[in-house]
């Protein structure tokens, strides 16, 4: 729970632009640090489930080059067939590799809408329109409470749908990696 500094008797109306242009400052300043925040934690989610799934794809691709040769005796029999478990281990295995593979691509698409910075256009609209802006300090005043929050809200949206992908990401892809070291434990 964050506490709100307390306040004077003195509602705040008194004191001066410049000076209310400043203290405003200070909250277009946090909200704009809130928002790149974000930006840095869908960035560190995407790098991170890249380099999950690299891992995940060499060590399958390891496990299934070198463990999966059908065992043969000298004369080129087969020791041991491949039965329905064997097929079941596979198909799984395959089903949340792919699985994994569409949750990475999810997550790093560019689709996925952020809105980090206010365009020049947006401030220069609202500046120059009807009525136009009164004062340095109206403006500060409506990025601080109203432009910022929207943001940090459609992102804070967006970002939890990442956070999704990113678990169904690291699930699928762990028990694949299961699936497929059980598959060579029992058919090496």
């Amino acid at each position: 729970m964050s506490a709100r500094p307390s306040r004077s008797a003195d509602d705040g109306k008194s004191v001066p632009s410049a000076e209310r242009a400043a203290m405003y400052e200070l909250a277009v300043e946090s909200g704009a640090r809130a928002v790149a925040s974000q930006a840095q934690e869908l960035e560190g989610m995407r790098n991170r489930a890249v380099a999950f799934f690299a891992f995940t794809a060499a060590t399958v691709g390891f496990l299934l080059g070198t463990g999966l040769n059908q065992a043969t005796d000298t004369t080129g029999a087969v020791i041991q067939s491949r039965d329905w478990v064997f097929y079941t281990l596979a198909g799984v295995g395959t089903g949340l590799s792919a699985l994994a593979l569409v949750a990475l691509i999810a997550i790093t698409i560019p689709g996925i809408r952020f809105r980090l910075r206010v365009d020049a256009e947006e401030l220069w609209n609202y500046i120059e329109g009807d009525p136009p802006v009164a004062s340095r300090a109206v403006l500060l005043r409506t990025l601080a409470q109203t432009t910022y929050p929207t943001m940090f809200e459609e992102n804070a949206k967006a970002l939890g749908h990442v956070r999704r992908l990113y678990r169904l990401l690291l699930i699928s892809g762990t028990l694949a990696l299961a699936a497929w070291v059980a598959l060579v434990w029992q058919f090496a």
